[in-house]
């Protein structure tokens, strides 16, 4: 029996379990895939950033991170890698509940052989690759997504230009490229922040930054230029999986800076237009 050829990510931390799968794969159908293995989740999810994992085995049980919560940590930021998840001997109900949580299948350890074990792999990567291309055709690729940052752009350009003639890019070159470089980092950041739960002091970045357009007077215009600037020279660094993360903490870091941006000048306004009092 073969599978789809790829790259298999086995999360798993008991080592005759590891040896186990290890075995199954490897007396079933050796060419058609590459297994990689790491013993806690920290580890899978620094893994699972290259972007280049076709499929994950994931067992519920790990050091760091135990139960259904391990099966949201791994499917929310990487929707696109299809989970197995492990279950313990006999706890359907939890594989029943991975379902739910994202998860595309799921195998009891003590039922588990080479067929069923090389049957889930194939049906998940299949399926993953089915609603990929659905998905591609819904969003009509990559280059739609950077011509309509293009088009929005513009049509900022044409909002904001009678009360701000000159974009921040042309008025202050240098502090255009500053704040691209500064919105890059700040949205590696804030995906890393958001996987692993660590603190990236993303917030407090945020904030100043935001003072920093403030002090330059950045427009609207000016925000949606640097967001889409720094998307666009991520796009030939990074592999098409890894880009749209990317893409997608961009936005959110998008609507954060414009609210924040909002709410800067919205106090500077008041202050200015404050009455003064006098005895």
């Amino acid at each position: 029996m073969s599978i789809v050829s790829g790259r298999i990510l086995l999360i798993e931390d008991d080592p005759g379990d590891i040896e186990l799968i290890e075995k199954m794969l490897r007396d079933s159908d050796p060419s058609s895939f590459q297994l990689e293995k790491t013993r806690n989740l920290k580890a899978g999810l620094a893994r699972l950033l290259e972007c280049d994992i076709d499929v994950v085995l994931l067992d519920l049980g790990l050091p760091d991170s135990t139960g259904l919560a391990t099966v949201a940590k791994v499917c929310t930021p990487f929707p696109e890698i299809p989970v197995v998840v492990l279950t313990g001997h006999g706890d359907e109900s939890s594989g029943l509940q991975a379902l739910q949580s994202g998860a595309q299948d799921y195998l009891l350890k003590d039922q588990l052989d080479p067929g069923s074990l090389l049957r889930a792999i194939r049906y998940a990567i299949e399926r993953n690759r089915q609603q990929m291309e659905v998905e591609r055709a819904r969003e009509n690729t990559r280059d739609t997504v950077l011509q309509s940052l293009d088009r929005l752009s513009g049509a900022y350009t044409i909002v904001t230009a009678s009360c701000q003639p000159d974009p921040l890019r042309s008025r202050v070159p240098d502090v255009f490229e500053e704040l691209v470089t500064r919105y890059a980092e700040l949205v590696e950041m804030a995906l890393t922040e958001r996987i692993f739960k660590e603190d990236h002091s993303v917030s407090r970045r945020l904030r100043a930054m935001v003072q920093r357009m403030g002090f330059f007077h950045t427009g609207a215009r000016d925000v949606i230029e640097i967001f889409g600037e720094c998307v666009k020279r991520e796009l030939p660094r990074q592999s098409e999986k890894r880009y749209r993360l990317f893409l997608e903490e961009a936005r959110f870091v998008l609507l954060e800076v414009m609210g924040r941006l909002i709410s800067l000048y919205l106090d500077c306004y008041l202050r200015c237009t404050e009455p003064s009092t006098s005895e």
